[in-house]
């Protein structure tokens, strides 16, 4: 019966001073309604409490004591905090006291070691893998070749275990900081578990223009650049561009530095190193649109298992990169597949030698570490 009251007009006057106090504090009407049913546990609609406000202003204007309506200022937008201002605040939420960070000095020289690094899931990295690569440092490039973090919060296997992002981000932070200060230049490449956030997204049925548009910003990356603010000899490689000294051309997922080329494909075959030839052939088909040099060395991330094989006559050698996630860290993908192979702890070290202006890598040079 109450109810049937209040949906025909008739409100108490506890309900109408509460009504006038939550409105004259400048609450929306969404806010007055869900106040209302804190208070009184009782349902209210936008609606009514819109008609009964206006009932109450009018009546107020009426009356012979000129009681002046009340009038509730238009909310106006406060101005946002400077981008600085927002920096301090994410190191806040991360606990993260930002530091000077000393770079290895870049020296022109006729060679070069580069070190690989993929498939961390942070927060699930093993930290004894990221410990002896970089022990076994300095180096003049490292490449991040993929799945920097998790994203655990945002997949559908979140029911499995409780996470959180804050952990993920915090301990990639830490990792973008440890290979600072390991190598002149830094290299970070996307990785298929950053495409969690659109997924989520998609299953909101977002309308369709806007998930193309988010497809194109692909929002993982404007968070990586946020862990890597400060460090400023870490890349975060989200746009294929060329860059013509020393051949190094950058696409979303790969990068090529003199005849190798590094990449994280979403693709993997379960036979081993029949992954690394499936991304080879996709590379041979598009090397003239993404303009690629001729090659001598393709490695890739994703399959979390590791190998080296000499292809073509030994022309070629191609690498699986392993992974520097604990087995625990990803167990939760797999359970319950009949076949799964648990990922293979390693690093990959290489050596490049300047021929002209082209890189070179030697074959002898190329070493992958399996940390046990």
């Amino acid at each position: 019966m109450d109810d049937e009251k209040r949906m025909r007009g008739s409100w108490t006057d506890d309900e109408e001073r509460a009504l006038v106090e939550l409105r004259t504090a400048g609450k929306d009407w969404v806010a007055v309604a869900t106040g209302l049913r804190h208070r009184f546990g009782r349902d209210y609609t936008t609606d009514a409490c819109e008609s009964k406000w206006r009932r109450i202003q009018r009546n107020a204007a009426a009356s012979s004591e000129e009681v002046a309506p009340v009038v509730v200022p238009s909310p106006k937008a406060a101005p946002g905090p400077a981008y600085d201002e927002l920096v301090l605040g994410w190191n806040e939420w991360l606990g993260r006291k930002v530091k000077e960070i000393q770079v290895p000095q870049a020296i022109e020289k006729e060679s070069r070691r580069i070190g690989v690094l993929c498939d961390l899931h942070c927060p699930f990295e093993r930290r004894d893998v990221l410990a002896a690569f970089v022990a076994n440092g300095p180096y003049d490039t490292i490449v991040l070749a993929g799945d920097l973090l998790d994203f655990l919060p945002v997949s559908p296997f979140i029911q499995e275990r409780p996470a959180s992002m804050r952990d993920e981000v915090q301990h990639g932070t830490w990792v973008l900081e440890a290979l600072a200060q390991s190598a002149c230049t830094v290299i970070v490449l996307p990785g298929n578990h950053g495409r969690r956030i659109l997924k989520k997204l998609e299953s909101a049925h977002l309308p369709a223009d806007l998930m193309d548009m988010l497809h194109l910003f692909e929002p993982q990356f404007d968070l990586f650049k946020l862990m890597a603010k400060g460090l400023a000899n870490v890349e975060i490689m989200h746009e294929g561009r060329s860059v013509r000294d020393g051949s190094r051309v950058v696409t979303s997922f790969l990068v090529q530095l003199g005849d190798c080329i590094l990449g994280h494909p979403d693709y993997s075959r379960k036979v081993r190193m029949q992954s690394v030839a499936g991304f080879r052939e996709w590379l041979v088909e598009w090397k003239d649109t993404l303009g690629l040099s001729p090659w001598r060395v393709v490695g890739m991330g994703h399959t979390h298992q590791a190998g080296m094989v000499f292809a073509l006559g030994g022309a070629e050698m191609w690498l699986e990169l392993g992974a520097a996630v604990t087995v625990e860290g990803v167990a939760y993908a797999t359970r319950g597949k009949i076949i799964w192979k648990p990922p293979v702890s390693c690093y990959t070290t290489l050596t490049q030698y300047k021929e002209g202006e082209s890189w070179h890598t030697d074959f002898n040079s190329v070493k992958q570490t399996i940390v046990t």
